[in-house]
């Protein structure tokens, strides 16, 4: 008896279903998000200046109210972790010294692609996530990107999604997972890197199978990223603002706006992603023939997933309303 082709098969159905949760976390999200805009621009302005607020205002909406829906949408869909495995220290390190240089190449490639479509523009080009950053209180900042973030985005991108898709095969689970991720950054400076670095987050996660691996690797990542890099940039920031200005006249004033100490510490974090940039090509070139994923069936159900599709636009356009 010959099958409809209208007639979803299981792997078709849950593959709908996780790109539907997706949809209906980030639609979550960003209507509780312009609504709480919306209503505190009218009822308590002063509150949109307090220390925290656009922190809050990013993370709430999303594990206050979009994962709940999320993991209720995921309900019928099964879910099939990793074997927990052990990972060795000298692993961990590899793969951090990997994520680093991605982070350098992927933030290379965001910011000469936005630094692109500013000149068609006409426009200079603005990060919204390094404005934040650097305007926010660091202690936030801190909390923010070092703790909750890699916490609630490795349950969500790594568990939640490749707990669902393992039996697609592995390869295809991490690849959605790190595109799934970098897409929700809704914007093109974070998309490349984020999306870089989730391959590596993935393969740790499908190898061993924990989540205390990846979390780790997530915060050490965003501590130097959100942290470490702005600190030495606040540093800098006065210098470089007066020599733009024109106003330095001589050796003189140029040594006594000097900051040594902040602009040596600067150059060392710059020399050590190209050092992480390169490594990662040796690492690249040496080991990725010693990479091994599961096989499994029903990839091209991944693909061809309407809903999961449909998420991926819905970031696109967001991305591109963000620039």
């Amino acid at each position: 008896m010959r099958r409809d082709r209208t007639t979803c098969t299981p792997e078709q159905a849950c593959a709908n279903r996780l790109g539907f949760a997706f949809c209906a976390l980030l639609a979550a999200m960003l209507a509780v998000q312009y609504a709480a805009t919306a209503m505190i621009s009218h009822i308590a302005p002063a509150l949109a200046e307090t220390d925290g607020y656009l922190w809050l205002l990013s993370l709430l909406p999303i594990y206050g109210v979009g994962l709940p829906i999320c993991l209720l949408l995921l309900r019928r869909c099964p879910s099939q972790p990793p074997a927990a495995r052990q990972m060795p220290m000298r692993r961990w390190w590899l793969a951090f010294l990997l994520s680093m240089g991605l982070m350098y190449f992927g933030n290379l490639i965001g910011s000469m692609l936005m630094l692109f479509v500013s000149a068609l523009r006409g426009l200079p080009p603005v990060n919204p996530i390094q404005a934040i950053i650097l305007e926010q209180n660091p202690l936030w900042t801190a909390l923010a990107t070092v703790v909750a973030a890699p916490l609630g985005e490795e349950f969500i991108f790594r568990r939640l999604i490749i707990d669902r898709t393992r039996r697609y095969g592995e390869l295809p689970a991490v690849l959605l997972s790190a595109a799934m991720f970098g897409a929700f950054h809704l914007n093109f400076y974070q998309f490349f890197y984020a999306f870089l670095i989730g391959l590596v987050l993935g393969y740790v996660y499908v190898k061993t199978g924990r989540l205390r691996y990846t979390i780790a690797l997530h915060a050490a990542i965003n501590f130097l990223g959100g942290v470490v890099a702005p600190a030495l940039l606040r540093a800098i920031q006065p210098m470089l603002e007066l020599l733009q200005s024109g106003e330095i006249d001589g050796l003189a004033d140029l040594l006594a706006v000097l900051n040594l100490p902040a602009l040596s510490a600067y150059f060392a974090y710059a020399a050590l992603g190209v050092a992480c940039a390169g490594a990662t090509l040796v690492i690249a070139i040496v080991a990725h023939r010693r990479l091994r994923f599961s096989p499994g069936t029903g990839g091209r159900a991944l693909r061809r997933s309407p809903a999961i599709l449909a998420f991926f636009a819905l970031c696109a356009v967001m991305a591109v309303i963000s620039m």
